[in-house]
């Protein structure tokens, strides 16, 4: 899951933060999950994991960066839908 939802999240940030270094413009927005930043969910610490990683990274970003580029990265977390599959 890590390798999935974080690792990709790491590199694209340090990929693309030179870039907007250099452009002195952008923004990084990771599509986390409302379960990772309550971990409230049973039986999916996995996915808790990497999601509170990448609210994580954003926030370390953000602080790392945001003197240079102001709100350099930014996590969402959507709620959850009212959908059959969520029922």
């Amino acid at each position: 899951m890590l390798a999935t939802n974080l690792t990709p999240a790491f590199y694209l940030a340090r990929n693309a933060i030179p870039q907007m270094q250099k452009k002195k413009w952008g923004r990084l927005v990771f599509i986390s999950g409302f379960d990772g930043f309550w971990g409230q969910v049973t039986q999916r610490a996995h996915n808790i994991a990497a999601k509170a990683g990448l609210h994580g990274l954003a926030k370390a970003l953000a602080r790392e960066f945001g003197p240079r580029s102001p709100r350099p990265a930014r996590s969402s977390c959507p709620r959850a839908a009212d959908s059959p599959r969520g029922r």
